[in-house]
């Protein structure tokens, strides 16, 4: 059952990878809703993991966790405004880079 939590999330870092690429590279709405709803996906999988991990008495980072996921919702939202204004295509790449970096540290 482990191996293949670690393998469906592996996929999913790899599928989120692959289309923060095509973001920064091509910026587009059906891009972004798709790339929004994975991030949605790999956030669901760590708070369920947290809320099953809290009913064995484990606190150890979970504040920090805490901070990721809302770093890396913030940064959703601001990915979001910054193509909705057309915005600069360096801004999208390091909010890209920012989503991708939380989702390691979370889902790692």
């Amino acid at each position: 059952m482990e191996a293949m939590e670690e393998v469906e999330r592996a996929r999913l870092i790899e599928e989120i990878r692959s289309l923060g690429d095509s973001l920064s590279k091509h910026p587009s709405v059906s891009v972004l809703q798709r790339y929004r709803h994975l991030i949605g996906l790999a956030i669901g999988m760590v708070r369920s993991t947290m809320a099953l991990k809290r009913d064995y008495k484990w606190r150890r980072s979970e504040r920090t966790l805490y901070v990721l996921i809302e770093r890396t919702e913030n940064a959703l939202a601001e990915l979001e405004a910054v193509l909705a204004g057309e915005g600069d295509r360096s801004r999208v790449l390091d909010l890209v880079e920012e989503i991708k970096g939380c989702l390691i540290s979370i889902l790692s």
